[in-house]
């Protein structure tokens, strides 16, 4: 079975403001096994036709909401919405996905997350994983 696996975090930052519609660059890779995930671009090339399971989470800023979606080919599949202080939220997605499909994560409203700092760190995450090749 092909080994496709990959999870990435914002690097220690300061709040991060992100515009509706941008894309979120994970610019820390833990594991690209595989190397299906494009770090400049922040997104996720599916190597193999196959079921693949995905999932994001983060944390929001102080007087701040946000909205955050996986999309596939620039449809969106799941949302993650986080409303008060420092809320957690996440979005997981398990789907076919065909060779060439696209999967990246978008805001889908003005954003601004919480520092990712070493008493923050991995609160703001994208990870996959090939389930079963097909």
């Amino acid at each position: 079975m092909p080994k496709v696996a990959f999870s990435a975090h914002l690097a220690n930052t300061a709040e991060k403001s992100i515009s509706k519609g941008d894309t979120v660059i994970f610019d820390n890779i833990v594991t690209n096994e595989g190397n299906a995930f494009n770090q400049v671009k922040g997104s996720f090339t599916a190597p193999y036709k196959g079921l693949y399971f995905f999932t994001i989470n983060f944390m929001t800023s102080a007087n701040h909401v946000s909205l955050l979606g996986i999309y596939l080919n620039d449809n969106r599949l799941c949302t993650a919405y986080a409303h008060t202080v420092h809320d957690v939220a996440s979005c997981s997605i398990i789907t076919h996905l065909q060779v060439g499909d696209v999967l990246s994560i978008k805001a889908g409203m003005d954003c601004v997350l919480w520092r990712n700092d070493w008493a923050h760190r991995n609160h703001h995450g994208f990870t996959g994983f090939l389930y079963k090749p097909l």
